[in-house]
């Protein structure tokens, strides 16, 4: 009770919680409808499959290294908003992408603003919180892990009534204008450092 009283009165906290569950809810769940694009527009196998996913963990890989190099720096929040709308843009691509090679692509660019953005977060998370809460701050912000399940299950209903491009692009669509949103209702958001 008392973490959830602190983090209630840090603007900032709540909004990088908030936008760790969106991105749970409608990023992370994109892993379940990957196989049915795989196979219906791309016609590849378990092979192939596996090569769009290590596209996204090369993407993955790239993200930190970058924020490694560039040390502390100003504008925590709207890199992590920016990372985010790049990441449901990137949905959308790849719901569109007509070709293999351009999907692979896409994939990269998937993992690269999602690991950027929750390495930032998790970094923003424990700058702004005092170190007594840590533990309890970063316990709410994995707590929203659970949504992933749900995310999916929505996203593979989509997939399997509407197609796997209508999944993805709707996905992040969402994303995007989820985060649009919160930036409206909070812009000093994104002059956090």
């Amino acid at each position: 009770l008392e973490g959830l009283a602190y983090v209630k009165n840090n603007r900032s906290i709540v909004i990088l919680l908030v936008l760790g569950f969106l991105s749970l809810l409608l990023l992370q769940p994109f892993m379940v409808v990957l196989p049915a694009l795989a196979g219906e527009r791309f016609d590849i196998g378990p092979e192939g499959f596996g090569l769009l996913v290590s596209m996204m963990g090369a993407g993955s890989l790239i993200g930190p290294l970058i924020l490694a190099f560039m040390g502390d720096f100003q504008g925590k929040g709207a890199m992590i908003s920016v990372t985010m709308c790049l990441s449901g843009i990137a949905l959308v691509a790849l719901g569109l992408a007509p070709f293999l090679i351009l999907a692979m692509g896409v994939l990269i660019l998937v993992g690269f603003f999602d690991s950027t953005q929750r390495t930032v977060t998790n970094g923003l998370l424990l700058t702004l919180s005092e170190a007594r809460f840590h533990g309890r701050v970063i316990s709410l912000y994995l707590l929203d892990r659970g949504f992933v399940p749900l995310g999916s299950l929505v996203a593979g209903y989509a997939a399997e009534f509407f197609g796997p491009a209508f999944a993805l692009i709707s996905m992040g669509t969402v994303l995007s204008i989820s985060v649009l949103l919160v930036l409206l209702l909070q812009p000093k958001f994104l002059f956090v450092k």
